[in-house]
Parts: C-alpha cells; sequence; structure tokens
C-alpha cells in the first residue's frame, strides 16, 4: 500500500539535507574567500568570516536537534539523550551562538 504522507516526508528530509549541506559548504567557501590574501587585511573581511564561523556553529548546535527530531518523527531528542548537563549546554550554545547573527 502506497503512503503518500511518508513519501513526502521522505522527500523533506533530502531536501532539508541538502540545504544543511549547501549552506555549510557556502559558510566554508565564504570563510576561505574573506580569510584569503587579497581580503586579509580588510577588517570587513575579518567580521564576515566570523559570522560563516557562528553561522556554521548554529547549524552544527541548533538545526541538528531540528534535523534529529525530524528524522525520528519526535522520537530522539538530543536534549533528553544526554541529561541534564547536556541539555543545559546544549540550551546555552544555542543562544549564545543565534544572538550574534542577528546583531549584524
Amino acid at each position: 500500500m502506497y503512503d503518500a504522507n511518508a513519501a513526502d516526508n521522505k522527500r523533506n528530509e533530502k531536501r532539508l539535507s541538502a540545504f544543511l549541506t549547501y549552506v555549510a559548504a557556502g559558510n566554508c567557501l565564504s570563510l576561505v574567500v574573506l580569510l584569503g590574501r587579497t581580503f586579509r587585511k580588510s577588517s570587513l573581511s575579518v567580521t564576515l568570516g566570523a559570522l560563516a564561523v557562528v553561522d556554521s556553529a548554529v547549524l552544527c548546535t541548533a538545526l541538528s536537534r531540528q534535523w534529529i527530531l525530524f528524522l525520528t518523527d519526535e522520537e530522539t531528542d538530543v536534549r533528553s539523550l544526554t541529561g541534564a548537563i547536556g541539555c543545559k549546554i546544549h540550551f546555552f550554545l544555542t543562544y549564545y551562538l543565534i544572538t550574534p547573527v542577528y546583531l549584524y
């Protein structure tokens, strides 16, 4: 029997995976270009390079939890698996890293 909901979930899973991969690759490429020989002397390149690093860290912390929840149909939560201290660390890193992104 064909389950349209499962097919939609698989399609969305592939799109989300591709999106995260492209954004992370774009941040790495931006960092390489901005810290290259010609741009290294500019203070703006250092600022944008730091923003690319923080943006990649946000992807690794905040969106990874949502991605795992999506893939496991909300059965596995990173915060509940790591205990109270892991939950607090994940919560702190998520909101600490998101804050500088919106300051620019």
